[in-house]
Parts: C-alpha cells; structure tokens; sequence
C-alpha cells in the first residue's frame, strides 16, 4: 500500500477548479489541485507509547515522497505535528512548512531542519490569508483546548473549498460562523471514542447536529481509525445519519466538486 498509494497521489490528473483530497488515517490528509500537492497533519512514522496504541503501520513512507508543495500543520501534537513525518518529506521535496508556532518550535528543537536545504518555513496567526500555487488557504479558528494556538485551513480555489479542523471539539456557534462567513464544499472533523471523563474528539451526536447545522456542506469524519484508545467505527453509528456525511477509509479520495460535475 506504501507505494501503490503515493504513486496513485501522484499520477491522479485534477482539472482547473478541482480540488482531491485523499484521508490517510489518524488526521492526515493529503490534497490536490492543478500545479500543488500537499500534507494537512501528515503522521507517517510508527510513533506509539502505552497509552496511544496505534492499530495500523504508516500508510506512506515518508522518505519516498518526492513531490511535495506545501506542508499544513494545525497544532503540535505527535500526530500531527511528526518530526521523523517531515524530516522525510522535506529530505526529498521542496515543500513549504505552514503552522502555528508551538509546531514550528516543536520541529526545530527536534532538529528536523539540520542538514536540509533551507525550507520555507511560514508561522501563521488566526486570519492569515496565503497563497499557494493556485489556492488560497486561510488560518481559521477552531476549539482545539489542549494545544497551543491550534488552528484549522480552508483551502479554496474558484470552484472548492476544504476546511480542516484538526482536532476542533464540537461548538455550535464555531460552525455556524464559519458556514455564515465562508462557502464550505466539505470539513474534516476528527471523530473518535472519548473516554469517560476525556473529550478528545466530536462525539457521535456531535458529529450528527455539525451535519444538521453545516448542511449541505459535506462532513468527513476522521482520526476514528488511529488509536486503540479512541477507536470506533462510525458506519454503524451513523446508518441512519444524516446525507450529508462521508465516511472514507484510508487511501480512499473525494474529489470537489464532484468529478461529474467538471
């Protein structure tokens, strides 16, 4: 799957105005549109402990990836913010690294930049508009209470947007915000099983009233798949849900708009 997967991510052809975004397990993400290729979260190495037992190896192998443009990163936990993850990824690209600044300190006490070429590093604020390639990726504001000065992007180009959340809690005036602000074709929400006494992740009934509330926008859950600790299977859960939601499995794509409709 390693090289059956990076090879499909970057052979697949985008059309002007499509963005494809694949789900890669846990919170990583990687997306597509014409002239950038990209990672939001990408956690690549096997990094575990007693109390986060990840089920599954990595997906992809970092070191083998060769095209890379942009790197996002929402916060600066081990998941998402890897320091082995990026190493690999900018041993062998020219990707830009776009996060808040716990990340950035994060990745460099770790000493991921020594003994690279200089990567373009960009330490983002709530607000911050960018460009990259042909998108504009936006810094938006999410729930996220332990982490520091976490953030989620919305990636938009003339036809789509894509918002990542990360691991944003579940607020109703957050969303209802966002869809008021922004035009959203689809979100990615981390949603898993909180332990007693624990809330790590959109819960069941989370995740159904953000569908009612952001509908018709798409909502993908994610990070379900990552830890024993907080493993649950949403299609069960969810088989009489709402329409608007899709379940994705690792490796599996969405393409927006629709490619039917391109």
């Amino acid at each position: 799957m390693i090289m059956n997967l990076l090879q499909k991510m970057t052979k697949t052809k985008v059309e002007p105005g499509q963005i494809v975004i694949w789900v890669l397990g846990g919170g990583s993400l990687a997306f597509k549109a014409v002239g950038t290729f990209g990672f939001v979260d990408p956690f690549f190495s096997d990094w575990s402990n007693s109390e986060w037992v990840r089920r599954f190896p990595p997906v992809i192998d970092p070191n083998m990836v060769q095209m890379c443009d942009v790197v996002l990163i929402t916060h600066e936990h081990e998941d998402h913010c890897d320091p082995a993850t990026i190493k690999g990824i900018c041993s062998n690209s020219s990707a830009q690294i776009i996060a808040p600044s716990p990340s950035i300190e994060r990745l460099k006490k770790s000493d991921v930049f020594n003994d690279l070429t200089p990567v373009r590093i960009e330490t983002v604020e709530l607000g911050r508009n960018l460009r990259v390639g042909n998108l504009q990726v936006t810094v938006i504001k999410t729930k996220d209470l332990s982490s520091k000065s976490a953030v989620g992007y919305l990636i938009q180009n003339i036809r789509a947007s894509v918002l990542f959340l990360g691991d944003s809690l579940f607020d109703k005036n957050l969303l209802k915000n966002l869809i008021k602000k922004y035009k959203i074709s689809a979100m990615f929400i981390a949603f898993g099983k909180n332990p007693a006494g624990s809330r790590y992740y959109f819960s069941v009934e989370d995740l159904m009233e953000a569908a009612l509330i952001v509908s018709p926008t798409i909502v993908v859950p994610i990070h379900w798949d990552l830890w024993t600790k907080t493993y649950t299977n949403p299609e069960p859960l969810l088989s009489v849900g709402r329409n608007n939601i899709l379940i994705l499995k690792r490796g599996e794509m969405i393409s927006l708009p629709p490619i039917s409709q391109i």
